[in-house]
């Protein structure tokens, strides 16, 4: 019962964190504690996601031969490249 509980709370978390996240564009909310939101609106959001971009660098420490390089249909420099943009 322990484990379903926690589940539960799991579950209850990331609804809620995603409600909070997606809140402020649905209700077209100017500021959000004294930050400005963008003109581009939820457009900022998917414009500046790269979560999974970084979980594929943490799990192959970019070694090239690397199969999970194939799964987002980029070479193993896209991701180099990625970063040293951003270092730059």
């Amino acid at each position: 019962m322990k484990e379903r509980s926690e589940i539960v709370i799991l579950i209850a978390v990331s609804v809620i964190s995603s409600l909070l996240l997606y809140l402020p564009f649905a209700l077209n909310i100017d500021a959000v504690l004294g930050v400005k939101l963008p003109v581009t609106g939820i457009q900022v959001l998917e414009r500046y996601y790269d979560g999974p971009l970084y979980v594929v660098v943490s799990k192959t420490f970019y070694t090239p031969a690397s199969p999970l390089y194939s799964a987002n249909f980029l070479p193993a420099s896209y991701f180099a490249r990625t970063c040293l943009d951003i270092l730059s």
